[in-house]
């Protein structure tokens, strides 16, 4: 969302991209937290910690997304000028001001500070997440409300201009609590999964159920190479090795093994979206050799980047599948 008011920005769904993939999925059943009693004694830290995970990417998910929509939507309408004659688009309606959508996040970010034990970093990143969604939430709501009724056209933008300052306001503090805990979220589901990965290689060998999880690993470290502002050829080729081997490891163990597979459909889902996020990747790396700098963004879903959306369309298959396999 920053510097929207000079233009249109574009998304890096960065928390799509660290999607819970690990022992439960968003495709299930969240946990009931008012049940944790002294069954939970069994669960692992780490397993405790990838419950807490889910709940607030699940938040992110959801609500950060629509809250950078309606703030680049926003800020494209009015300008620099702020409201007035000369806006464009005012009818746009403030996505992220749905009750649903704030009432959802909010249930699952106190539902993850009660998840024990306690991570300082990561929940008081999400409490500050919290107080911030919780301030511009109303601001929303009343310029949702304010430009869907065009109530600009009678009172010629005089309450318009005074919601621009707190919403900017709102969206400032909102940007700096959104990328603190996405830097969290990010920090400690990597060390979720490497440990999963750990205990799944422990308890039963590299098989696929390993090898496609050890993939994702690898999907997340290639896309946050290649989507670095400061990217270059020599730095993403590794990553790309790193995630094609991972492919193809994957890719022979179910050739070999497809007796083991649960759903064989399913893998084919998750390896033909792999595959495509590949190809992304090697567009990349070609644009960068050739021209020694990082390629525009190659649209798809407005205001979308194909680099970005095929990731995102990988996690979102391996959110489905990857517990059926």
């Amino acid at each position: 969302m920053r510097h929207c008011l000079k233009g249109a920005t574009r998304i890096a769904m960065f928390l799509a991209a660290v999607c819970f993939v690990g022992a439960t999925t968003a495709c299930q059943k969240l946990l009931d937290l008012k049940k944790i009693g002294p069954a939970a004694v069994a669960k692992s830290e780490n397993e405790l910690l990838g419950q807490k995970l889910e709940l607030y990417i699940d938040c992110l998910n959801s609500f950060d997304r629509s809250a950078q929509r309606s703030y680049e939507g926003y800020a494209k309408a009015v300008g620099k000028a702020g409201p007035g004659k000369n806006s464009s688009n005012l009818r746009y309606s403030f996505s992220a001001s749905n009750d649903y959508t704030i009432d959802q996040c909010t249930e699952k970010l106190k539902k993850g500070l009660e998840v024990q034990p306690q991570v300082e970093e990561l929940d008081g990143s999400a409490q500050g997440y919290l107080s911030s969604m919780q301030k511009l939430s109303p601001v929303l709501k009343e310029a949702n409300d304010y430009y869907k009724q065009e109530d600009y056209k009678d009172d010629n933008f005089v309450k318009g201009r005074e919601l621009h300052g707190p919403l900017l306001a709102a969206f400032t503090e909102f940007e700096g609590a959104s990328e603190r805990m996405r830097a969290a979220v990010d920090k400690f589901d990597t060390q979720y999964k490497e440990r999963s990965l750990a205990e799944i290689e422990q308890a039963e060998g590299r098989k696929l159920r390993y090898l496609s999880r050890e993939m994702m690993v690898r999907a997340k470290q290639l896309l946050k190479a290649g989507d670095a502002p400061d990217v270059t050829a020599a730095n993403l080729q590794p990553a790309l090795d790193a995630y094609s081997q991972s492919i193809e490891a994957a890719q022979n163990y179910f050739a070999d093994h497809k007796d083991e597979t649960r759903n064989a459909a399913c893998w084919t889902s998750v390896e033909s979206s792999a595959k495509n996020f590949l190809k992304e990747a090697k567009d990349k790396l070609r644009y960068l050799r050739e021209h020694n700098k990082p390629p525009p963004p190659q649209r798809s879903i407005i205001p979308g980047d194909r680099f970005i959306d095929t990731y995102n369309s990988l996690i979102m298959s391996s959110n489905i599948c990857l517990n059926m396999l």
